[in-house]
């Protein structure tokens, strides 16, 4: 932080806690979220019709 910064006082924390709100956005929004895991490994095992409709009421 020193290197970056200079005054270790003056840089941003480095984590930020995130409400339940955020967390719950991020595990089923978030790029790579489990949502969107669990979706691409059904797409092989499901027809295309049936998994269009499951993405839209996601």
């Amino acid at each position: 932080m020193r290197s970056v910064f200079g005054d270790p006082n003056k840089a941003p924390p480095p984590l930020e806690k995130l409400s339940p709100e955020a967390v719950v956005s991020v595990l089923w929004k978030g790029e790579g979220s489990l949502v969107e895991e669990l979706v691409r490994c059904m797409a092989p095992h499901m027809e295309e019709g049936l998994l269009d409709d499951l993405k839209e009421k996601i």
